[in-house]
C-alpha cells in the first residue's frame, strides 16, 4: 500500500449503510488487488490513520517485521558474545 505522503491524495466516497457496511470501490478494489473472498482488515499506524490491507498483506508485513526482529537478536547477541570474549 502506497503512502498518502509519496503521492497526490485522492478519494472516494461511499455511504455506510445501516449495518455500517461500506462498499469497497473498484478502483480501491484493484489497487489494493481485493478479490472476493479476501479477509480484510483495518489496522491503526503508529500514526493514528487507519489502513485497509488483505489478510495476506498483513501475515506478508508480519513477516518481514520478524525477520527483522530475529536479525537484530542475532546482531545483538554476536555484539554481546565479542564484549564477553574481551
Amino acid at each position: 500500500m502506497s503512502s498518502l505522503a509519496a503521492s497526490p491524495l485522492r478519494s472516494v466516497f461511499e455511504i455506510c449503510y445501516k449495518k455500517y457496511q461500506v462498499p469497497i470501490p473498484q478502483k480501491v478494489r484493484e489497487d489494493l488487488n481485493i478479490q472476493k473472498g479476501n479477509k480484510v482488515i483495518f489496522v491503526k499506524n503508529s500514526g493514528g490513520n487507519w489502513i485497509l490491507m488483505t489478510i495476506e498483506e498483513l501475515n506478508g508485513k508480519m513477516i518481514e517485521t520478524y525477520a527483522d526482529i530475529d536479525e537484530t537478536i542475532k546482531e545483538s547477541q554476536k555484539a554481546s558474545e565479542a564484549k564477553l570474549e574481551l
